[in-house]
């Protein structure tokens, strides 16, 4: 308990001595440690020890203590000494305590010297710690050793300064990385075909990048966009987030908004020109366009059409080139007058009267009637070949052409009118004097004034109409005799009664053949028989008796038949066998 009351005295002469109003340490004597009775049940004691503190100055000085030790102040254990190791706390900068060796001086020193002679050799420690020195116009020399409760921890400073607390060490700083790489770009577009527009430009990055004027940037700062409606070649710089800047070029090229022109032409001179003739109307692009619904496209560029009978006014069309700008195109008919000369054709016996009239007169031999129309007359005798062409304005017409001159040959009839039998089948052969059209079954010749036929089966009285190229059409009969491709057949046969176990059987074949085979009896007339008969026994019939016939018509066609002959119920089968 004493102790604990030792060192509460002591930290509070400590704090008096920080404060000015008490120093401990007196100059008056020195003390030695021997001379502290540090038994427990005592208090501790001192032995005065003469010395002299002398402060000498030109001006003023403090701390001159010219005494002993007052004995009415009760005794107090060295300030430096420590009794008790298990509260030992640190009270240096250091945070090392020494026991018995903590010592505080205070040197003031003004306009003069402070000279302290006295030695105090408890601990013979010398130490410059918690000095305090403050010097103002003079020097403070402190002549003398004060090594009791010294403590040597080589640092000085205010004894009033709070103690210093060991600190966690900070943690060293992370070093700062410094982006100097530029962004990696990609362009697209999102069309590279032709097109009216926009055509939209995309930059990719493989980073976050800036804002930048006129160009959108995505939520997620990894690319900007920009729609273009016209053609533009260039180049953008691009930021990333550190600074660092990429340049990248753009070009649009497949941008086409303007809308194509076209020159129109008809096929009568623009409407310069009187016409009956059908108008073709021709209208050319300056660029690819695209097909329209009743026209012919070609190359891409050339529009044509054909009218009929339309009347002379202004029209109209669209067209679109490929990217479907569009552009009205306009044209007009004039000068069209598609009424042609009204033409009759009386047909006589030996010629024919053609007569022509026309709402104006088209050469000094046409003749005003009482109509007020213009008529013309042409006669030509009907084996003629002589066409009849009227002068149009706008070129002639072929308003008459006699029909051709026809013939017609069969090819197995003779000159007398008489056909030769054939089992070939017969040419018919018509010619003519003009080009003919081709017609459906016939083959016509490279002059085309020839139209064949093949015949397979007589006929009588075939009709066949044929036309010319001025449409003239003539009809034509012709017969086919004498022609048989038919091979002959058997057609029946039929069995008598029975006689004496013998049956007679009759065959009647298609046409009249002949049919030389001795076991049979034929029945001919003019060399051909139409019946041939021949006996079998009952037993034989009706078990099925097989022969084989040869048969040869008039028309040379031949035959072979093999047939299975069988009789049953009164009646006779014929199977033939392949």
């Amino acid at each position: 308990m004493e102790n604990k009351k030792i060192i509460i005295i002591t930290i509070v002469l400590f704090l008096l001595a920080g404060t000015g109003t008490f120093v401990f340490a007196s100059n008056q004597g020195s003390f030695n440690e021997e001379d502290i009775d540090y038994r427990t049940d005592n208090d501790p004691t001192y032995e005065k020890v003469d010395g002299n503190n002398n402060n000498n100055s030109g001006g003023s000085s403090n701390n001159n203590n010219q005494g002993t030790v007052d004995e009415d102040i009760p005794p107090v254990s060295n300030p430096g000494i420590i009794e008790d190791p298990d509260e030992t706390e640190n009270n240096s900068g250091n945070g090392t305590t020494n026991p018995g060796n903590s010592s505080s001086s205070n040197n003031n020193t003004s306009n003069g010297s402070n000279n302290n002679n006295g030695n105090n050799n408890s601990n013979n420690n010398s130490s410059n710690s918690g000095n305090n020195n403050n010097t103002s116009g003079g020097s403070n020399n402190n002549n003398g050793e004060n090594n009791s409760g010294n403590n040597n921890q080589g640092s000085t400073g205010d004894t009033n300064k709070p103690e210093d607390k060991p600190t966690k060490p900070e943690e060293p700083e992370k070093p700062i990385i410094k982006d100097t790489t530029p962004p990696v770009l990609k362009i697209k577009y999102n069309t590279t075909n032709a097109t009216k527009g926009p055509v939209i430009v995309t930059i990719e990055s493989n980073e976050p990048i800036k804002a930048l004027s006129d160009w959108s940037l995505a939520n997620d700062k990894l690319s900007i966009s920009k729609a273009f409606v016209n053609n533009e070649k260039g180049q953008v710089t691009i930021y990333d987030e550190a600074g660092n800047a990429s340049t990248i070029e753009y070009n649009i090229q497949n941008i086409d908004n303007i809308a194509p022109t076209a020159t129109v032409q008809t096929s009568n001179n623009n409407g310069n020109k009187l016409t009956f003739r059908d108008i073709t109307v021709t209208i050319t692009a300056d660029k690819d366009i695209k097909p329209v619904a009743g026209w012919d496209l070609k190359d891409n560029r050339i529009l044509t059409k054909t009218f009929s009978n339309i009347p002379n006014a202004e029209y109209s069309l669209k067209i679109y080139d490929l990217v479907g700008n569009e552009t009205e195109i306009k044209y007009e008919i004039r000068n069209y007058d598609p009424t042609s000369p009204e033409v009759v054709v009386e047909k006589g016996e030996k010629e024919t009267t053609i007569t022509m009239t026309y709402k104006e007169p088209l050469d000094d031999t046409w003749v005003q009637n009482e109509n007020g129309e213009y008529t013309k007359v042409e006669v030509i005798p009907n084996n003629s070949d002589d066409s009849i062409i009227i002068t149009m304005p706008d070129g002639t017409i072929k308003v008459y052409d006699s029909a051709p001159n026809l013939s017609i040959k069969i090819g197995n009839q003779k000159a007398d009118g008489t056909f030769d039998k054939t089992n070939k089948p017969v040419e018919i052969i018509i010619e003519s004097n003009k080009e003919l059209q081709p017609l459906e079954g016939w083959e016509i010749s490279e002059d085309k004034k020839t139209l064949t036929k093949l015949e397979y089966n007589a006929i009588a009285n075939r009709k066949v109409t044929v036309s010319d190229l001025s449409g003239n059409t003539t009809t034509l009969l012709y017969t086919v005799a004498n022609i048989d491709t038919t091979p002959p057949g058997i057609k029946m046969a039929v069995a008598s009664k029975p006689t004496n176990g013998l049956i007679t059987v009759t065959l009647i074949t298609t046409e009249p053949t002949i049919f030389e085979d001795e076991t049979w009896s034929a029945r001919k007339v003019g060399g051909f028989a139409a019946s041939y008969t021949k006996k079998f026994e009952q037993e034989t019939l009706e078990k099925g008796a097989e022969e084989t016939f040869y048969f040869i018509d008039r028309y040379d066609n031949e035959a072979t038949i093999k047939a299975i002959l069988k009789y049953s119920n009164g009646k006779i089968t014929i199977e033939t066998v392949d």
